[in-house]
C-alpha cells in the first residue's frame, strides 16, 4: 500500500518490477476462473509422481509466451476480460512474453507448492492451468502469496493492524 501523494506518485514504476510468489496448485481439478473459486470444468483422478511434476514445470523456466485467463483484469478491445467472463463469453486472447523461473517447493497430491519468481504481466492462475494442461489432468490455483515486489520483501511488510494505532494515525496527519 502506498500511502500519501510522493508514494502514490511512484505507483507505475513499482507495477513494473518483478515479483515473486509462493502458490500452491490443486491437482485434477480444472475450473474456468483457473482458480479456487470458479466453476470446475474437468477432473481427473490421476496422481502423476515427482518426476512427472519437475519434467511440466520444466517449461515454466526463462521467457515464455502466456495466455491471459479469461477472469483476468486485462482489457481487449476495451473491455475487461473478465467483464466478458462474468457473461458466459470466452474469446480468443493474445500471449504475451514474460519471464519466470519457477521452484518445486514441495508435492503431495493433489497439492503442488511452488516458487514463481516472474516479471510483470505474470498469471500465476495460468501458470496452474497450464500445468494441469501438461500433465493432461487439470489443476487450478488454490493459494497465493506474494512474496516480493521489487527490492521489497514480506518481511518488511507491516501489519494491517499497526495501520489502526495512534502512531500511524499521526503519522498520515504529517502526509
Amino acid at each position: 500500500m502506498l500511502i500519501g501523494s510522493k508514494y502514490t506518485r511512484m505507483s507505475e514504476q513499482f507495477l513494473k518490477d518483478d515479483k515473486e510468489y509462493l502458490a500452491v496448485i490443486h491437482l485434477g481439478k480444472e475450473t474456468d476462473s483457473y482458480d479456487c473459486d470458479g466453476n470446475v470444468l474437468f477432473e481427473n483422478e490421476r496422481q502423476p509422481n515427482a518426476n512427472e511434476i519437475e519434467a511440466a514445470l520444466a517449461s515454466f523456466q526463462g521467457e515464455i509466451w502466456q495466455t491471459p485467463p479469461m477472469f483476468s483484469a486485462k482489457k481487449v478491445g476495451g473491455k475487461k476480460l473478465y467483464e466478458l467472463a462474468r457473461k458466459g463469453q470466452v474469446i480468443e486472447r493474445k500471449p504475451s512474453l514474460v519471464r519466470m523461473d519457477t521452484t518445486l517447493i514441495s508435492y503431495e497430491y493433489p497439492l503442488v507448492k511452488i516458487l514463481v519468481r516472474c516479471s510483470k504481466g505474470t498469471y500465476i492462475r495460468s501458470i496452474a492451468h497450464d500445468l494441469g494442461e501438461r500433465l493432461g489432468i487439470g489443476a487450478h490455483l488454490s493459494s497465493l502469496k506474494r512474496t516480493k515486489s521489487g527490492r521489497f520483501t514480506i518481511e518488511q511488510a507491516i501489519p494491517q493492524s499497526s495501520l489502526d494505532t495512534i502512531e500511524w494515525q499521526n503519522f498520515l496527519i504529517r502526509l
